[in-house]
This record gives structure tokens, C-alpha cells and sequence, in this order.
């Protein structure tokens, strides 16, 4: 019970390896064991009692109380690769190279999570228990996976701490590394690594590879077989990945002719920084197209790698179907007048749809648009305050009222006309319409007077665009004033 360490006469365990660490009784019946710190990893060992241990009145422990003991075993090493760094690629990248960009396909490091490791690169690998690195550096070595191109490379690879120099940290430097072949980084199994632990139990390894061809890693060969998973693509610009930069001097010219698209297509090649390029090309809406790059050795990226052969097949999404009407957040009243009547017409802007139907139709489910109005009458007041106030259970209710003046074509935005016939006449207040598109519904207002029709669509610079429009023939208005309010 006195300060400072338990006297070794008092300490009644033996283990079968040392375990830095001290004993206390925590009662005089209960002895209790702390190591210094964490338990080292990979420790197979026994605890027993000592034959010449005594209790404080004198007794002895018998034969097969000493022949008593417990096994234990610590938790296992691990070992992770954090960090690799190349000054040589990141100063030919502009600072965008990334060690585990994935590589493309066909190479031997696709579908791995290995380090792309130039020539220059070093590599942090974190350990979960203290490792002592002079005994680290001489077991750890590179492997080449089985199957890679040159079985019997020559590559090593250098141990030192890391900065700042953690008892958990290494920073390894492989040299030799062929181009385009993976290894494994290995910490063996029976490796000793610290003098307090035991030794590894299983091998430890983490994936490196050497320079990764020149090769642009297009994220699909061909459409896969799960629609959900395949790339289709809705845009005409491309950006594509220039791993390592271009020589100095390359002609985009000479890439461009590279190059291909089937069906063909125009293209255009933009350099975007030293390691992105812009492929340009007017590719239509589900369409399937196969980009393929021919290998040139005259052309080489800034490792003066030379460029391999790489294509990939894929289909554009299908145009956005769009049915867009006049919309205002608040419901908008008709002027009552003989001289000014409701309109019988309204523009809506429309794209990517490739029929148009009122009400039941023959078209296809995801294609099929309706549209349905409510109006209220002046004497209606109750259908008027539902109208206003409860859109989604109006008492009155009109539908089939109207059809597009002329379909429009498989993509691109067309403003078209819906004819209302005489749904709307002189005693109408309020009209809202609801519009059905792609299994959605959602609500919009019309906004007029006699004849006028018009779209507004808020700009991202804070600008509001109008269309003011006859709905009688849909064509514009030329020199209509316009009044924009806001709540």
C-alpha cells in the first residue's frame, strides 16, 4: 500500500515473455496486472503463479495451485498505405495528380486501390501499434502480383521516418518499379517489428504499381448489362484526364487525330489545364456512340510515356421530357367584361417529349403529358375559395380542355400553343391549372389578359427573361410592356 513500485516479493504472476507493466493488489485477496501503455500486438503468452508465493500469514500455494495458468493473445498488427507524393508529377500536373486516380482499363492496376508510384514518389504507410523501423526495413520488400509483365523485377524499397517521425509511421521509397506492373508492398509473416511484440502472424501487405501507361480512363468499355449502372451521359462537352500532362510541345492537332467517334461526329479537342482536356462533339439524344483513341508512340505524356489505344462505347440519356406552363405563386383573376374575354388559348414551353395527348392516350407512360383546369365563376364562391386556398380538392373541376397546335420534335425547346376553346368565358375569376409530366404533378397559374400570353423565367444573375406571346397564333408581341412585381 506504500508509494512507488510493488517490491518483486509481492508480485505473485510469472509471464512466459516480458510485458513492460506493473502489479498492485486492489485488495488483499485481488492482484491486478497493467501493462505500460497499450498491449503489444501479436503476443502469444502464458500467465501463472509463482511456486514460491506466499500469503502474509506464512501459507503456500500446493502443487496444482502452482500448475495453474491462463494463454492469452494481443490483437494483430495492421498496416495501411496514407499518402504517396511525387514532385515530378504534381509539378507536370499543375498540382491535380493523385496517386489513386483510377488507372484505366486493360491496365494492371485497374480495379485496384493500389498507388500509382513514379519514380520520385514516396509512400507513408501507418501502422496501429509502435514499430521500430530499423527492424521494419529489413523484412519489408516488393512483390510483383503473379501474373504481372516482368515477374523478376529488380524494384526495392527504402525505410525512414516519417515527418514528423511517429513511432506509427514509415515512409517507404521504391525504386526499380516497372511501367505498368502491380506489386505488393509486404510486411511477411514471422516478422519481427518491435522488440516488446511478438511477431507477425499473418503477411501484411499493401498495392503499389509503377507508372501507369498512357492511357485515357474512360469509365466504361461498353454499356453493362445493368441499365442502372451504365454511364449515359446528357452533355456535348467531355472532360477527359491527362494522368501525367503532355510532352512539352505536343500538337493538339496530333491528339485530335487520334481520335475517333462512330457514328461520326465533328469533334474538338481544348486543353483545360496540364492535365484535363475538353472533348467537344454535337452528340444527339439516345444515341449509342464509340469513342475510340489509337495508340501513336509519337505522341507521350510528360513521363514520355507513349500513347496506347483505348475506347469506350456508350449510350446518350434521352432528352429531359419537358412541359413547362406559365406559373405565377399566387392565382391570377380574369377581368370580367364583354369587351375583354378570358384567353382562349396558352403557351407552354415544351422539349424531349415525343407525343402529346390530352387526357387518356395510346402514347408511352414516361411520354404522355395532360393538362387539366379549374376555373370559378363569379357567382361560385365556394369553388373559388377552394381553388384559392386548397388546390388539391377543388369542387370544380375541368379537364380535356385543349391540345398542342403541332407536336414537337424529339428534343430542343419549342414554345407551343394549347387551345381552351370556350372553356374560359367572361364570368371566369380565377383559373388554375395542373399539369401531369413523368408521373408528377405539380400546379401552375395562367396569367393574362385577352388575348396576351406570357413565360417568365428567372435568371441565375438575379435577371428576369419574358416571353409575351399571342395565344391565338403563338407569335410574339413585339414592343409589349411588361410589369414584373415582388413580394
Amino acid at each position: 500500500w506504500s508509494p512507488g513500485s510493488l517490491p518483486e516479493r509481492l508480485n505473485p504472476f510469472v509471464f512466459s515473455v516480458a510485458v513492460s507493466g506493473s502489479v498492485r493488489w486492489v485488495t488483499t485477496s485481488i492482484a491486478r496486472f497493467d501493462p505500460s501503455g497499450e498491449w503489444p500486438p501479436e503476443l502469444d503468452f502464458t500467465v501463472g503463479i509463482k511456486p514460491t508465493f506466499t500469503a502474509f500469514d506464512g501459507t503456500t500455494l500446493s502443487p496444482a495451485e502452482v500448475s495453474l495458468s491462463h494463454e492469452f493473445t494481443t490483437g494483430p498488427l495492421s498496416m495501411h498505405a496514407e499518402y504517396a507524393h511525387s514532385d515530378a508529377a504534381l509539378a507536370l500536373t499543375n498540382g491535380s495528380w493523385w496517386a489513386q486516380t483510377p488507372a484505366p482499363h486493360g491496365t494492371s492496376a485497374f480495379e485496384t486501390s493500389a498507388f500509382e508510384m513514379p519514380p520520385d514518389a514516396w509512400l507513408t504507410l501507418s501502422f496501429s501499434s509502435d514499430v521500430q523501423l530499423e527492424k521494419i526495413s529489413s523484412v519489408v520488400y516488393l512483390r510483383p502480383v503473379v501474373g504481372a509483365a516482368h515477374p523478376h523485377s529488380n524494384a526495392t524499397v527504402a525505410v525512414g521516418p516519417c515527418t514528423p517521425p511517429s513511432a506509427r509511421c514509415a515512409l517507404v521509397t521504391p525504386a526499380n518499379l516497372d511501367v505498368d506492373v502491380l506489386y505488393d508492398l509486404v510486411l511477411p509473416a514471422g516478422a519481427t517489428f518491435h522488440a516488446a511484440a511478438g511477431t507477425t502472424r499473418d503477411e501484411l501487405s499493401v498495392k503499389l504499381s509503377g507508372l501507369l501507361p498512357f492511357a485515357f480512363p474512360f469509365l466504361q468499355l461498353e454499356p453493362p448489362k445493368d441499365l442502372w449502372a451504365a454511364f449515359e451521359p446528357e452533355y456535348r462537352r467531355h472532360t477527359l484526364l491527362l494522368r501525367h500532362g503532355l510532352e512539352p510541345g505536343t500538337p493538339l492537332d496530333a491528339l485530335l487525330s487520334a481520335f475517333s467517334i462512330s457514328p461520326p461526329l465533328p469533334l474538338t479537342l481544348s486543353r483545360r489545364g496540364a492535365a484535363r482536356l475538353m472533348l467537344e462533339a454535337a452528340f444527339e439524344p439516345d444515341t449509342q456512340y464509340t469513342i475510340a483513341v489509337a495508340a501513336d508512340p509519337s505522341i507521350r505524356d510528360g513521363f514520355g510515356l507513349p500513347l496506347c489505344a483505348a475506347s469506350t462505347t456508350f449510350v446518350t440519356a434521352s432528352a429531359r421530357p419537358s412541359f413547362v406552363a406559365p406559373s405565377a405563386e399566387e392565382a391570377v383573376r380574369f377581368p370580367v367584361s364583354a369587351a375583354l374575354r378570358p384567353p382562349t388559348g396558352w403557351p407552354v414551353a415544351v422539349s424531349g417529349v415525343s407525343c402529346f395527348e390530352w387526357g387518356e392516350t395510346a402514347c408511352a407512360p414516361n411520354d404522355a403529358k395532360s393538362l387539366a383546369l379549374s376555373a370559378a365563376s363569379e357567382g361560385d364562391t365556394r369553388a373559388l375559395l377552394a381553388a384559392l386556398f386548397n388546390r388539391h380538392q377543388r369542387p370544380a373541376r375541368l379537364s380535356l380542355l385543349g391540345h398542342l397546335s403541332s407536336h414537337p420534335p424529339s428534343d430542343g425547346l419549342h414554345v407551343r400553343a394549347v387551345s381552351f376553346g370556350n372553356a374560359l368565358n367572361t364570368s371566369t375569376q380565377l383559373a388554375l391549372a395542373t399539369t401531369h409530366s413523368w408521373r408528377s404533378e405539380f400546379d401552375s397559374v395562367l396569367i393574362s389578359s385577352g388575348s396576351l400570353a406570357a413565360i417568365a423565367i428567372g435568371a441565375a444573375d438575379g435577371s428576369t427573361l419574358v416571353w409575351v406571346l399571342d395565344s391565338r397564333d403563338n407569335a410574339p408581341v413585339r414592343d409589349a410592356r411588361v410589369a414584373v412585381y415582388e413580394r
